[in-house]
């Protein structure tokens, strides 16, 4: 990779076009960013992205069901699917597009539409972009319709719009695309979401929404009560619950009577910033909120002896942070340590009893330069008195001083050490060099506290994480019945 440097004048790298697209997509922030205007980063989004299309579609369908599948991100793989569409059509083929983006487009879509609604996103990505709907599209948007269970349809009735896509919802599919009913239920539901159903239509939908009940539809038929919310309890997974303490607690539920659901709640597929995000909003639930915090960390690999550099300099103010901090609190709880840092590097931190009390008082911090290289050779010296073998960076990379190097220095002084960069932006200079104990991660995703040490047992430890969290589609591996994804973000 040639040499570059950092918005700040810090020696960096150009990355390659794939890698440079791998942190744009991967960290997709609505608006504006500290370096980079909204326009400025959508052009280079695009332009990035019609390169790829033209030379490495296969890149952009593998990046589409990695993002998915793997960091369980539903809009940034709904985007990538409407546009290998685009490029797999006639219009494309002719303007010199591969003709081998119509089957990856195929492939994309089998991996990207898991849910119910990822469909509707990759229209909408379209239509904001002022982009026709191809043929291919259409018939691939109608056959997943015809083949969608009906409790999706009526589960996911809508995607609602983000930075780069517009709200579309299944009646929009469906009075474009005029799918064909396979049987009297799946009739029904269709008429019943073009506004069109007869009353034995209501009947079927009332008894299809009986056999599979969801805690929005016991609520939608009952009412915002405390009898209904309690029947509603039982179906309520952990994110669920936590999203909903406020409407819980406003209809007279107290903590005594939630933390038993706490206990019980399966929390595998909850995540550090959205606890964070539930204690701002229902801050008198703090003790339940810590003790979900804790069994969520519990569930995690260990993670001893790392060290994690927490980049708090001002560009990483907003989303950034509430992203980055979080995951260090998590990984300071499987036995590691933090070190705050931006233009200066402060002491590690030390966590209390709670840790959303510490978090709260992380995400307000972000000011000042970001000093990198000198926070890592500070990072490198403890590894040396302490022990530590594992160094995580959270960072958007634009560093002022040479990281580049210190990052070489801080894993020459140990063959055992092994540091991971997680770009938090998706800027286009990077500070880490290739190394085979250096891991970029291009983007932030949740699932970090799992892949982190997965990354380093290599290929089979990497294989055996994709078969335990996804299915056979885009990836080869056994299918699930449905992958909610992340709704922490647009991508």
């Amino acid at each position: 990779m040639p040499l570059s440097f950092t918005h700040e004048g810090g020696l960096a790298l150009t990355p390659s076009e794939r890698g440079e697209f791998l942190a744009l997509v991967l960290n997709w922030l609505p608006g504006s960013t500290f370096y980079e205007g909204k326009g400025e980063r959508e052009r280079r989004y695009l332009a990035l992205l019609s390169s790829l299309l033209l030379h490495d579609p296969g890149f952009v369908a593998d990046l589409a069901a990695y993002s998915r599948q793997v960091l369980g991100l539903r809009t940034v793989g709904a985007y990538l699917v409407g546009a290998l569409f685009l490029a797999g059509s006639e219009v494309s083929r002719r303007a010199g597009y591969p003709s081998e983006a119509r089957a990856l487009a195929l492939r994309a879509a089998r991996a990207v539409w898991r849910r119910g609604d990822e469909h509707l996103q990759t229209l909408g990505h379209l239509a904001y972009l002022g982009l026709p709907f191809p043929k291919l599209l259409r018939q691939a948007v109608r056959a997943h319709l015809e083949a969608l269970p009906p409790h999706r349809l009526l589960k996911h009735r809508k995607a609602n719009p983000t930075s780069l896509s517009r709200a579309f919802s299944q009646r929009d599919a469906l009075r474009l695309l005029h799918p064909r009913p396979r049987d009297r239920t799946q009739e029904a539901v269709f008429r019943f979401l073009l506004g069109k159903a007869t009353p034995e239509d209501r009947s079927l939908v009332e008894v299809l929404r009986g056999e599979r009940p969801t805690w929005e539809g016991l609520l939608s038929a009952r009412g915002n009560t405390q009898e209904a919310w309690r029947e509603a309890l039982p179906h309520l997974g952990a994110l669920a619950l936590v999203r909903n303490l406020r409407n819980l607690m406003a209809v007279g539920f107290t903590l005594q009577d939630l933390l038993p659901h706490a206990e019980r709640a399966q929390v595998r597929d909850l995540y550090p910033h959205q606890l964070l995000q539930a204690y701002e909003e229902t801050p008198q639930a703090l003790p339940l909120l810590d003790r979900l915090f804790y069994r969520m960390v519990e569930a995690r690999p260990p993670m001893d002896r790392t060290l994690v550099l927490l980049d708090l300099s001002g560009s990483m103010a907003g989303r950034p942070i509430r992203q980055a901090a979080p995951l260090a609190v998590a990984l300071a709880l499987r036995g590691g340590a933090i070190v705050p840092f931006n233009h200066e590097v402060h002491p590690s931190l030390r966590l209390g009893e709670s840790p959303l009390e510490t978090l709260r008082g992380l995400v307000h911090r972000a000011d000042g330069g970001t000093y990198l290289g000198r926070a890592v050779d500070h990072a490198a010296r403890m590894a040396a008195e302490e022990g530590f073998r594992r160094l995580v960076v959270l960072t958007d990379e634009q560093a002022h001083d040479d990281a580049l190097l210190a990052l070489r220095r801080f894993l020459e002084g140990d063959p055992h050490r092994q540091a991971h960069v997680v770009n938090l932006v998706g800027y286009r200079p990077t500070v880490a060099s290739p190394h085979p104990r250096l891991y970029r991660h291009a983007g932030f995703s949740p699932r970090l506290l799992d892949s982190i040490p997965l990354v380093e047992g290599g290929g089979e430890a990497v294989r055996g994480y994709l078969e335990r969290w996804e299915g056979e589609v885009g990836l080869g591996y056994g299918e699930r019945e449905e992958v909610d994804g992340d709704d922490k973000a647009e991508v």
